[in-house]
């Protein structure tokens, strides 16, 4: 929810894997998706973000954002 009284523009967009945090495993990244990357939270308005997850093989998975 945006408290504000102005709009905010976002990002979604994935850490690169040279920027990860130590010990960060970013296989499989193609696993996830953010189905709205960038928008606006209007002021006073909420905002839905929708992260997908398909996998195609069995184990522990992770995406950076």
């Amino acid at each position: 929810m945006n408290p504000t009284s102005i709009g905010y523009e976002f990002e979604w967009r994935r850490i690169e894997e040279d920027k990860l945090p130590a010990g960060a495993n970013a296989q499989n990244e193609g696993f996830f998706k953010c189905a709205v990357a960038k928008g606006t939270i209007l002021s006073g308005k909420k905002f839905e973000t929708i992260f997908e997850y398909t996998p195609d093989t069995v184990g522990v998975h992770e995406s950076y954002w």
